[in-house]
C-alpha cells in the first residue's frame, strides 16, 4: 500500500510576516456558550469578526462564511485600487460599489474562460473525469456624474490590477507549519518572577441575538479566562463598541437575576437604562457608574432603546455611539447574603490622578472611577466591601507612565481602543488582549509594584483590580459565590 503523504514542516520566516498578521480561533466551548460549533474569531491586529457557516451547512449564520470573506477581500481591494488611481489621475470618482459572486462550473460551461489547468485546453482530470473551475463574477459599478467614457475606460483597465485580484488569479503555494500550543488549555503562563504579567485574550460572545426589530449584539469577554479567573475581585469584564447606536443595534436585556456579587457598568459613549427590583431606574451617561449589589438576589434589565431615547431628547440631530464595560465584582463571603442595593456615582465624582503619582510623560491623563489607588479615594456613595479600583487612562501617541499599586494586589491592563505596551517584558496589547500584573505576590504593607505602560498611538485603557478575595469562586450563569455552585440552595436554573 501507498505511503501515506507526509505534511512538511515549514519554519515561520521572521522577516516575511506582515506587523499585523491574521490569528483565526475556533473554540471548542463555543457551543456551550449557546454558539455555533464552526464559529471562528477572526482577528487582525485591533479589529475582530466573527466567521460561521449557514444553518444548511450545520452552522448558525453567526458571521460570512469563508468564501464570504475572501469575495470581500476582492471586493475591498478592486475599490481601494480604484479609489487610489482616481484620486492619483484626478479622475472624479465619487464611489464605488462591487458585487460579487462564487460558483464552481465546467470550463466548457463557462463562456470566455481561457484554456488552463492541464495545458491542452481539456477541463479534465487525470483520470478521464471532468473537473470543475472557480468562478467569481464580478460586478463594478462606478458613481460619479462627471465620470467621462474615458475615465470609465481607465478605471476598468485598472481593476484588474487590484493585489488580491493578481493573487487569487496566480498559481498560489500555501506552506503549512503545524505547532505546539504555547500551553496545555487550562495551565497559566508566566516566568519564573511573578511580578510578570499572565496575558488575557477576549472571546466574542453574542449577549442579545438577532430579531426581527435588532442585529445581534456582541461583547468582548476578557473575564473569567482559564488563564486567570479573577482579577481582584473582578470576576467578569465585558466591553462592547465603540458601535453605531441605533435602535436596530441597541443592547437590549430583559429581566435576569443576580447572586453574590455586585455589578458594575461604566460608559464611555451612550447611555444605557437601568431598572431592577430594588425599584431603581436610572440612565447611565459617559463618565457615570452603576453599581448594583445583588446580595441574596436581585432582578434587573438593561435597556438600549430607552437609553438612546433618552439621548435623542438632549440632542434629538446628532449621531450617537454606544462604548463601555460591565463587570461584576465578587463579594466577601461575609456579604454574600446582604440585602440588594442599587448605588450611583455622577462623573464628577470621579478623582484626577496627579501626573507626578503616575510618573506621566507626555499628555497623561488618569481618572479613578472607583476605589483606591495611588494614595487617592473615590468619595461617592459606591460602596467598597473589599479593596478594589478602576481607573479610566488616556495617553496620547508617545506618552508614557507608571501607576503603582500595592504589592499583593492585582492589576489588569486593557486597551479598550488603540495599542499600548506595559510592564517589564513591553508586552504589545490591542482591544481583546489584556495584561495582569502582581499575581502571586505575598502582601506587604507599604510596599509598591509599578507597571509601565506606554501609548503606541492615542489610547484609552482601563486598569482594574484590588486586593484577591481569600475563597475560591464558583460561577454559575449570573451566579457567583464562594460556596459550591451545586449547593441547592445557591443553584439556579437558566
Amino acid at each position: 500500500a501507498a505511503a501515506a503523504p507526509a505534511l512538511r514542516a515549514v519554519p515561520l520566516r521572521a522577516a516575511a510576516l506582515r506587523a499585523l498578521s491574521v490569528m483565526v480561533h475556533l473554540d471548542a466551548d463555543s457551543t456551550a456558550s449557546g454558539g455555533s460549533k464552526f464559529r471562528n474569531t477572526i482577528r487582525v491586529g485591533k479589529h475582530e469578526i466573527l466567521a460561521d457557516e449557514p444553518v444548511s451547512l450545520g452552522g448558525a449564520d453567526e458571521g460570512p462564511n469563508p468564501y464570504d470573506l475572501l469575495l470581500s477581500s476582492l471586493g475591498a481591494c478592486t475599490s481601494i485600487t480604484l479609489r487610489m488611481y482616481a484620486e492619483r489621475r484626478d479622475i472624479p470618482l465619487e464611489g464605488v460599489d462591487v458585487i460579487l459572486n462564487h460558483s464552481k462550473v465546467y470550463r466548457e460551461d463557462c463562456e470566455g474562460c481561457a484554456a488552463e489547468g492541464n495545458g491542452n485546453g481539456s477541463s479534465s482530470g487525470g483520470n478521464g473525469k471532468k473537473q470543475k473551475i472557480d468562478l467569481i463574477d464580478r460586478v463594478v459599478l462606478l458613481h460619479g456624474p462627471k465620470l467621462t467614457p474615458e475615465h470609465k475606460e481607465k478605471l476598468r483597465a485598472i481593476a484588474d490590477k487590484c493585489p488580491v485580484h493578481q493573487t487569487l488569479s496566480r498559481s498560489n503555494v500555501i506552506e503549512t507549519a503545524f505547532q505546539e500550543p504555547a500551553a496545555p488549555s487550562g495551565e497559566q503562563v508566566r516566568g519564573e518572577d511573578p511580578g510578570l504579567g499572565i496575558h488575557l485574550q477576549a472571546k466574542t460572545q453574542i449577549l442579545t441575538g438577532k430579531t426581527k426589530e435588532t442585529s445581534p449584539f456582541t461583547v468582548r469577554r476578557l473575564v473569567p479566562a482559564r488563564e486567570k479567573r479573577l482579577v481582584g475581585p473582578f470576576c467578569f469584564l465585558d466591553h462592547f463598541g465603540p458601535q453605531v447606536f441605533t435602535r436596530e443595534s441597541a443592547m437590549d436585556v430583559g429581566p435576569h437575576p443576580h447572586i453574590g456579587m455586585a455589578t458594575l457598568t461604566y460608559l464611555f459613549d451612550g447611555s444605557i437604562l437601568h431598572r431592577d427590583s430594588t425599584g431603581a431606574e436610572l440612565p447611565i451617561l459617559p463618565g457615570e457608574v452603576n453599581f448594583m449589589v445583588a446580595g441574596k438576589g436581585v432582578v434587573h434589565s438593561e435597556r438600549g432603546k430607552d437609553g438612546l431615547a433618552f439621548l435623542e431628547q438632549q440632542a434629538p440631530r446628532a449621531a450617537h455611539q454606544l462604548h463601555g464595560i460591565q463587570c461584576w465584582v465578587a463579594l466577601p463571603k461575609a456579604e454574600q447574603e446582604r440585602d440588594p442595593s442599587f448605588h450611583h456615582a455622577d462623573a464628577d465624582a470621579r478623582v484626577a490622578i496627579p501626573r507626578e503619582a503616575i510618573a506621566a510623560v507626555g499628555k497623561v491623563e488618569a481618572k479613578l472611577v472607583v476605589g483606591k489607588l495611588c494614595g487617592l479615594e473615590v468619595r461617592s456613595e459606591i460602596p467598597q466591601f473589599s479593596p478594589f479600583f478602576l481607573v479610566e487612562l488616556n495617553m496620547s501617541a508617545g506618552a508614557s507612565c507608571c501607576v503603582p499599586f500595592l504589592k499583593g494586589m492585582e492589576m489588569g491592563v486593557y486597551p479598550v481602543s488603540g495599542r499600548a505596551k506595559t510592564g517589564k517584558e513591553g508586552a504589545l496589547l490591542d482591544v481583546g488582549h489584556a495584561m495582569v500584573y502582581g499575581e502571586g505576590l505575598e502582601p506587604e504593607a507599604d510596599k509598591m509594584e509599578c507597571v509601565a505602560i506606554s501609548a503606541v498611538e492615542p489610547t484609552k485603557l482601563v486598569l482594574f483590580g484590588g486586593m484577591p478575595l481569600p475563597e475560591r469562586r464558583h460561577m454559575y450563569w449570573c451566579d457567583a459565590q464562594a460556596r459550591h455552585r451545586g449547593s441547592s440552595e445557591n443553584r439556579r436554573s437558566p
